[in-house]
């Protein structure tokens, strides 16, 4: 049976159309205008494996290749010769198989995002080095102040002194490649009730969370848990996750886009950083430690904590109302620490059992 097809000799792009002709035993014989006439044996012949229903593509033994568009002649060819049809194309032509492909690869993806981009993540942060994230730090800092998210401190110089003696305390105990603990005070403005750890070293604490503390024990806990951040470099965790998340949905999707829409956020994450759940955890746990290492009870982190989120909330009843200006989205430290009345409770229970040991 005769079939219209493309010839490529090998030596110009232009194509010739040509009729085919595959005999009983599948000799190739292509025939165009008056001049072009050739004969191939069929085992000469690499026929390319056939994808849905596009041209499948003959080369030739000459150099020369056919797209053919008739892809059933090809596979009738290849039951009469005693071949196969491509396993591509006989998985994909089957519904089932096609649903099967497509929920194992989202299930695949979905672990990969939950459980490998965490792990990948948290082996890359440890092993760059913090002089490379100083940058970051500074850039942070700057847009606190530039975007007026804080001012600088109103606190008196006394209090500063006091609230710089008890970050002594967490700083003494953790340092990492020479890189100490670095403190700036503030006064909140629309940071309100909070504090930031920016990476890679520095703890922005604002005046109002220092004003609302009623005993330096638990500003001591804020402290190391924040410290609890920094040494798990959550903050690099998080960017880093980010960024490969990124990556998937790239890979998956081909939209080259969300690359440039993360690079031109990277300077400002720091201002929405929300932890995950894990994260919270794991500084809290630091937190804990530390204070039954320093002789003090976890209470007062846990106390600090339910404290602040009755503060957040009374931050954001009455923000709004302030010269009709709407609510910063950072406008207590528990919009960064989800979960509170959860957390307090696991740092209570920590306490207790400590407490009960020998």
């Amino acid at each position: 049976m005769a079939t219209p097809a493309l010839y490529f000799d090998g030596h110009r792009s232009h194509p010739h159309p040509v009729v085919i002709h595959f005999d009983d035993i599948g000799n190739l014989s292509i025939k165009g205008g008056r001049e072009l006439s050739l004969h191939f044996p069929f085992a000469g012949i690499t026929v390319a494996p056939r994808l849905g229903n596009t041209p499948r593509a003959l080369h030739l033994p000459d150099g020369g290749l056919l797209e053919v568009a008739d892809n059933d002649l090809i596979d009738d060819l290849f039951r009469r010769l005693g071949g196969h049809r491509n396993l591509v194309h006989r998985l994909e032509s089957r519904r089932l198989n096609v649903l099967l492909a497509f929920v194992v690869t989202a299930i695949g993806t979905a672990l990969f995002a939950l459980q490998g981009i965490p792990l990948i993540a948290r082996a890359v942060a440890f092993s760059l080095p913090l002089q490379g994230l100083a940058s970051l730090q500074e850039e942070g800092l700057d847009l606190l102040d530039r975007l007026g998210f804080v001012a600088p401190t109103r606190l008196p110089p006394a209090r500063q002194e006091e609230v710089r003696e008890i970050f002594a305390r967490v700083a003494a105990n953790i340092e990492e490649g020479g890189h100490s603990l670095r403190l700036e005070l503030r006064e909140g403005k629309r940071l309100g009730t909070n504090a930031v750890a920016l990476p890679p070293r520095t703890i922005v604490v604002t005046d109002q969370l220092v004003e609302l503390v009623k005993d330096d024990r638990e500003l001591l806990a804020i402290f190391a848990h924040e410290a609890g951040h920094h040494h798990q470099r959550h903050h690099l965790r998080h960017l880093l996750e980010g960024s490969f998340m990124t990556a998937l949905v790239v890979f998956v999707s081909g939209d080259l886009s969300a690359v440039n829409s993360l690079l031109a956020t990277v300077p400002t994450w720091v201002l929405q950083l929300k932890y995950s759940r894990d994260f919270e955890t794991e500084a809290d746990r630091f937190a804990t430690d530390f204070l039954l290492a320093a002789g003090e009870k976890p209470d007062h982190l846990a106390t600090i904590l339910l404290r602040l989120e009755a503060a957040g909330d009374e931050e954001a009843k009455t923000k709004p109302e302030e010269g009709g200006e709407s609510a910063s989205p950072i406008t207590s430290y528990l919009s960064t620490h989800p979960e509170t009345a959860a957390r307090a409770a696991a740092i209570l229970e920590a306490s207790r059992a400590a407490a009960a040991t020998p």
